[in-house]
């Protein structure tokens, strides 16, 4: 004859090391967070026959109703985890209505009929059909698992049910039962839990397969997807590849178009040196204003051969470009106006120094070009009869120039892109340009470490703002006078 006691501890035995299974397996793969419910159902059934193997021969009714609450609810948790772990409907109504239905029932019964255990294994057996054939509709509408597999789950759930009607009709036909006493299987509850350790170790068999071809089909997945991202990858470095070949023979048109304007503008600017000089031979007695407008002509010749020379070659490196020097910013102020002096506009710029003017370490050129082409664009984009205004302020650490003109304006949904090769505003209709003034200035300040800022003025137009590095001021040694 089986022994009960013995069963029950077996079958304890199995639920917890099952129930911990699970846990191990949800800590290790975190995403199948569906595996924790099946723990805990497991969990719940060992704890169930652990209160169920502590009974005594009279035991109270809390005591019966706590250990197949806790049975029943493990049930509802494996049906619930299963469901999730499908990808099926959960219908979570229907576990708690069962519980509900489990505490209420089996607490009436007790109360009223407490002698009478036919009854309440009745309402085990309902359950049971209630919660398999929610676990075996689960199963049947999946399709993310083989057919097999599914088909053989569904079996061993339908083994429950049928061994769970056979418990019942032993209680309700006990003349169908083994008429002697030494049948292995006299004892219908011995028989029903064996079943029910068998039942949970082919189930939690048939799950664990179906975890592992889930992590197995995850693991395609992952492995198409980096395919093809790495193909992607691959696709797109080509397409790099093509666009740097492009790139690259874009810059050597562009060194080679350098060359050519370099060479193509030097003779025509030999021509002016070459002519200035020989009306300087053929006029004798040229007067003041004579000689004046002669030296201007051959300042901006010899200016712009300087740019040539130091920006329209292609080969030239940082260092090369740069002839630093100390700067009085009052010297930089003065040769602005000597420029817009020279071309009739000095009349609309109106130049504000600081009081304090100090000095910077930089290259006069390339400053000058900068504040000229700011200077230039000022007017170029205002009304005739309007001036631009040049401020310089000056901190400890910088030396502010700030170009202030009442002109059209810079859009605001462009303001970022100014400063782009060949970019031009959309509201600057036909005055001619070529959007390369503002980037040259942007690099040119840039080999100084200085910044431009261009933003709306408060009466309208533009402020251009240049913020340069002002220079150290070395401080005499202590004891020195």
């Amino acid at each position: 004859m089986l022994d009960l006691t013995t069963i029950i501890v077996l079958e304890l035995f199995t639920a917890t090391l099952q129930g911990v299974a699970w846990l191990f397996i949800w800590l290790t793969w975190r995403h199948l967070y569906e595996l924790k419910f099946l723990g805990a159902g497991f969990i719940a059934i060992a704890i169930g026959f652990f209160l169920l193997m502590l009974r005594g021969s009279d035991p109270p009714a809390i005591h019966i109703v706590a250990d197949n609450f806790l049975l029943k609810l493990g049930v509802v948790l494996i049906a619930d985890g299963l469901a999730q772990f499908l990808a099926q409907p959960r219908y979570p109504w229907l576990g708690r209505l069962m519980m509900v239905f489990t505490l209420v029932f089996w607490t009436v019964s007790l109360v009223v009929v407490p002698d009478d255990v036919a009854l309440r294994i009745h309402a085990s057996t309902f359950f049971s059909l209630v919660m398999m054939g929610f676990m075996i509709v689960t199963l049947w509408t999946d399709r993310s698992q083989p057919a097999l597999l599914r088909w053989i789950t569904i079996v061993v759930l339908l083994e429950y049910i049928i061994a769970s009607l056979i418990h019942s009709g032993f209680q309700t036909l006990p003349q169908l039962g083994f008429a002697t006493s030494e049948s292995v299987v006299s004892n219908t509850n011995a028989w029903f839990f064996l079943q029910g350790t068998i039942f949970l170790s082919v189930f939690f068999a048939c799950v664990f397969f179906m975890v592992g071809i889930r992590l197995s089909t995850d693991l395609r997945r992952t492995n198409d997807e980096l395919l093809r991202e790495l193909s992607e990858r691959k696709r797109l470095e080509a397409q790099l590849a093509v666009s740097l070949d492009g790139e690259k023979a874009l810059l050597d048109e562009q060194y080679q178009f350098m060359r050519m304007v370099s060479h193509e503008f030097r003779t025509p600017l030999a021509i002016v040196q070459r002519a200035g000089e020989m009306i300087r031979v053929l006029i004798e007695s040229p007067g003041p204003g004579v000689v004046q407008r002669m030296d201007n002509i051959d300042g901006a010749v010899g200016r712009l051969t300087t740019l040539l020379d130091r920006f329209m070659v292609a080969d030239r490196k940082k260092a090369d470009l740069l002839q630093l020097e100390d700067i009085e910013t009052a010297d930089l102020l003065d040769a602005l106006h000597h420029h817009f002096e020279i071309t009739g506009q000095s009349e609309r710029l109106c130049i504000e120094p600081d009081t304090s003017l100090r000095h910077v370490t930089g290259d006069m050129d390339m400053l000058l070009t900068v504040m000229i082409n700011l200077i230039d664009n000022a007017l170029k984009y205002s009304a005739d009869h309007e001036t631009v205004l040049l401020t310089v302020t000056s901190t400890d650490d910088w030396i502010t120039l700030t170009v202030t003109d009442h002109g059209i304006g810079i859009p605001a949904r462009e303001q970022s892109s100014l400063g782009r090769r060949f970019f031009r505003a959309s509201n600057v209709g036909s005055t001619s340009g070529t959007g390369m003034g503002l980037y040259n200035a942007h690099r040119l300040l840039s080999y100084h470490g200085a910044t431009l800022e261009l933003r709306c003025a408060e009466a309208g137009g533009t402020a251009a703002v240049v913020h340069i590095p002002a220079a150290k001021v070395e401080h005499p040694a202590a004891g020195t006078r």
